[in-house]
């Protein structure tokens, strides 16, 4: 019976080890497209120098908002960061925790792509990063959010540029939150504990989906011609 049970263990392990591997590869999966969509958005509010220029990127798939008055959000995603050579490294998982006060009312969610400009800006994430931002505007059902986010006080450390939203949601708020790395999800993914540095070193074993992310944020991010008003009709045209 003690054997029957061990064996169930065993397998209950395994299966919620490749579940956990299934999740954290649509993540990676996810960001990516979310990088293709954030370079052909034809709406773009951030210009292709801060784009260029960036230190590192957090990308955050489906962050929810929602309340009256008091609101909260979260969302999860990964964070990469750029090299000397222009290289992006293996991503680390992130969440994204916090919460708004203001006249507002609404459910929404939406992807998040996040520039960090200074790498002043992201040296504190690891021990979970607070934020600041003032949003002001309001969302329609599937449509986009006029917003400004901001960092205070040093406005230049990084960029925020919310993706499509679903939902509506009304109002202005101050929003406070904090990113901090989910070493669960991070460990789920490569299979093991590695330190912070040495993922963003390169050290674990490159799979399919950081490849696919690794050559969206070079082609996307590190390519002019696709970070453009027309990008859609250029691709379009060119097949």
């Amino acid at each position: 019976m003690k054997k029957f049970f061990a064996s169930m263990a065993f397998l209950a392990l395994c299966f919620l080890g490749a579940n956990a591997d299934i999740v954290q590869n649509q993540e990676v999966y996810a960001a990516a497209n979310t990088i293709r969509a954030f370079a052909c958005d034809n709406n773009q509010s951030i210009s292709y120098n801060h784009v260029a220029h960036a230190k590192a990127v957090a990308i955050l798939t489906d962050v929810v908002r929602s309340g009256a008055v008091v609101s909260t959000q979260s969302g999860n995603g990964i964070f990469v960061m750029k090299d000397e050579h222009g290289k992006w490294s293996s991503p680390l998982f992130i969440k994204y925790r916090g919460f708004g006060i203001g006249p507002q009312l609404g459910y929404e969610s939406n992807d998040m792509v996040v520039l960090f400009q200074t790498t002043k800006s992201f040296k504190d994430i690891f021990e979970g990063e607070t934020t600041l931002s003032v949003g002001a505007g309001a969302s329609f059902v599937n449509g986009n959010r006029a917003e400004v986010a901001t960092d205070l006080p040093e406005v230049s450390a990084y960029m925020i540029s919310p993706g499509k939203v679903t939902g509506i949601y009304l109002g202005a708020s101050i929003d406070i939150g904090k990113i901090s790395v989910d070493d669960q999800a991070t460990n789920d993914y490569y299979g093991r504990i590695y330190d912070y540095e040495d993922i963003l070193n390169d050290s674990p074993k490159t799979t399919k989906y950081t490849r696919i992310l690794k050559n969206t944020l070079s082609e996307y991010l590190g390519n002019k011609q696709y970070y453009c008003k027309n990008c859609f009709a250029k691709a379009k045209k060119s097949k």
